[in-house]
């Protein structure tokens, strides 16, 4: 008795089963497939739309910041100038000592190298352990250098009482007050220019200066 040989049976594939979206970009493009792409490019061109408004944002702020900064470099510029025109003519008042070759006492050089006059100068001459005189210059002109000899001064109290002569080891020439023609007061001393004076107190005056006559010369480097 024959037996017939069933078939190998081969399992039936499921109605309901569905294949797995391929991996990497070619499923990423399957999903992009069944998205709406309406809403995709609404939702790309706002993006780019925010982007530009930022991208203009940030251009108006460097702009603004640039101006800003260009402005105040200008105007620290501008207060530069104008402080050195202010300075230009007080920085060429200066005085000094000079040694002559005889071997006498230092002479007082006051120069004046400016176009324009400097009006109601005075040197302030500290005396050791005293305190402070004044020798009265009044106006120096332009162009011109005024020489004084330091061992013919005499230092004169207030009271007008113990006179006594001008020495190196006894006082030193400390600053030049005087008045451009601006009007501004300003005060020299050896190493610096100040503005404004600081004018002498009453107080800290002990006495003034009296001075021979200077000799006057013409300065040719001058303006």
């Amino acid at each position: 008795m024959q037996t017939s040989a069933q078939p190998a049976s081969a399992p039936d594939p499921s109605p309901n089963s569905s294949a797995e979206p391929a991996p990497g970009i070619a499923g990423l493009w399957q999903r992009l497939r069944k998205a709406k792409w309406a809403h995709i490019i609404t939702i790309a061109g706002t993006g780019l739309a925010a982007l530009a408004a930022i991208g203009g944002l940030w251009a108006q702020a460097v702009t603004s910041y640039w101006s800003q900064q260009t402005a105040k470099d200008q105007l620290g510029q501008s207060k530069k100038d104008s402080e050195r025109d202010m300075r230009d003519q007080a920085s060429k008042v200066t005085f000094w000592l000079e040694y002559p070759s005889s071997g006498a006492g230092p002479e007082l050089h006051v120069l004046n190298r400016s176009l324009d006059p400097v009006t109601d100068a005075y040197m302030e001459i500290r005396r050791f352990k005293v305190g402070l005189y004044a020798m009265v210059l009044r106006d120096l002109g332009p162009c011109t250098e005024f020489v004084f000899d330091s061992p013919k001064m005499e230092l004169l109290p207030i009271d007008g009482k113990g006179v006594v002569s001008f020495a190196e080891n006894r006082a030193e020439f400390r600053n030049l007050a005087f008045v451009d023609s601006n009007g501004k007061a300003w005060e020299r001393s050896a190493t610096s220019l100040k503005y404004p004076l600081q004018s002498i107190r009453d107080a800290d005056l002990r006495g003034f200066v009296l001075s021979p006559e200077p000799r006057i010369k013409k300065t040719t480097q001058c303006g």
